[in-house]
């Protein structure tokens, strides 16, 4: 069997896997009777709001196609219409699989324990991201056999991204909106707490929940899945050996599709460990075994070593992401910022964004020194001072780059790359500042709201 036509295969065999984890999931009990209404409520409430929207998404589907028909070719708006109905699924299938999954999960904690429950709701959300990997694969492996076209494939792409900007800013809006009003209904009007089963509001907060983090997630994620892969074929052809090239995003993700779904499995036996733990480890097991596939593909391909080190290093990049944000989200640094709470909300804020400042910048040796020093007020002049310069600076920097590329065209290749730098700078260097500042400052209004 060829490469092109093991990626529709594969995606085939993803959605039966995503059907028998759906089945799994199912299969589960659901728990009491008022947990069953409960649930039923939610789950009715979702779907129907899916419905409404899809409903009328459905007409600026048909509309932008025959656009594209008449201004690009009918091709490009099959396509289209094809990643539009994709990402709709993928919307449908994770939701339908998360409002089962909800009270199952509940149900697993209560009578069966922790291991059960990360089981049930591990394997209740796997049901999105194998079924978004499949539709992508099916889709746009079935498009690279028929019309290997970076034209014609993008439109896939942008059916998928045109489902992704509604249903994820139309779910959000529906979210705030039921989570805002069940909190005015409930504790302003009735004087209940929050979440109370007594307020009929509530039911709507949990629709909201799963409309907007779930369906509205799913797009989103489909709608970045696919276009990371259309954005890399055409890249690829550009490239010498262009079929070769455009193959090559195909086929490393039909080796990450084949790592996940191990890692997935891999909670079959991970769930006995701590459910922090065993969710690292399984994104770590699929990083390791991509990591192999990997350079199979390319030895394979023969495209030389350097996509494989590209895949390396976005993997690493990925993992140490995950590592820092589960730092710092998790275990002391909640409870410094909980501890702050207590002396206000003012204090709460300024250790907060201090968290999340210093995960970017963290220089200890600077930070005691100031501390030391009580320096907080001086730094905080300098970053802003930095700041200021900096962003003063990068309209010439822009500007000196679009002269070189007048007298230069041949160093265009170049361009974005030093482009994404200078944006990359603009965003770091203010950070870092504010990372090495915001601390110092909590420290001073924390110590200065106790008596």
């Amino acid at each position: 069997m060829s490469l092109p036509v093991l990626a529709p295969v594969l995606g085939v065999l993803g959605l039966l896997m995503a059907f028998a984890v759906y089945r799994y999931v199912v299969a589960q009990p659901a728990g009491s009777g008022p947990m069953i209404e409960i649930a039923d409520a939610i789950e009715s409430g979702a779907m129907a709001f899916l419905r409404k929207e899809y409903s009328i998404l459905v007409w600026f589907i048909v509309v932008v196609a025959v656009l594209l028909g008449f201004g690009i070719g009918s091709r490009t708006a099959l396509a289209f219409i094809s990643g539009a109905i994709c990402s709709m699924l993928a919307g449908f299938i994770g939701m339908k699989a998360a409002t089962k999954a909800n009270v199952r999960t509940a149900q697993a904690a209560r009578t069966l324990g922790r291991d059960k429950a990360l089981a049930v709701a591990f394997f209740g959300g796997s049901v999105m991201g194998l079924t978004i990997a499949a539709l992508g694969m099916l889709g746009l492996g079935l498009f690279f056999l028929r019309w290997p076209d970076p034209v014609i494939i993008s439109g896939f792409a942008m059916g998928a991204s045109s489902i992704a900007l509604f249903a994820r800013v139309g779910g959000g809006i529906y979210t705030k909106s039921a989570d805002v009003g069940a909190d005015l209904v409930g504790k302003v009007e009735a004087g209940i707490p929050e979440d109370d089963p007594r307020n009929p509001a509530v039911i709507a907060d949990n629709v909201g929940d799963n409309v907007g983090d779930v369906a509205g997630m799913g797009a989103d994620l489909f709608e970045s899945y696919v276009g990371s892969i259309v954005a890399a074929i055409a890249i690829g052809s550009a490239l010498p050996n262009p079929i070769s090239m455009m193959l090559l995003p195909l086929v490393f993700v039909m080796a990450g599709f084949c790592s996940s779904a191990a890692g997935v499995l891999s909670m079959g036996f991970l769930q006995r460990m701590d459910p922090q733990a065993a969710l690292r480890n399984a994104t770590l097991i699929a990083a390791g075994i991509l990591i192999v596939l990997s350079w199979v593909v390319t030895r394979v391909m023969e495209v030389g070593p350097a996509p494989f080190w590209a895949v390396l290093s976005g993997l690493l990049a990925g993992a140490a992401i995950g590592y820092f944000t589960e730092r710092y989200t998790s275990g002391t640094r909640v409870e410094e910022i909980a501890e702050s709470s207590k002396t206000g909300s003012a204090t709460n804020i300024i250790t907060g964004i201090a968290v999340g400042a210093w995960m970017v910048g963290r220089w200890r040796r600077l930070r005691r020194t100031l501390d030391a020093f009580g320096w907080a007020e001086l730094a905080l002049a300098i970053t802003l001072l930095v700041s200021m310069l900096f962003y003063e600076r990068v309209p010439y920097w822009f500007m000196r780059l679009a002269s070189v590329l007048a007298r230069r065209p041949e160093v265009y290749p170049l361009y974005e790359f030093v482009q994404s730098l200078i944006c990359f700078a603009v965003m770091f260097v203010p950070t870092v500042c504010l990372g090495m500042t915001l601390p110092l400052v909590s420290r001073i209004a924390t110590a200065t709201s106790n008596p």
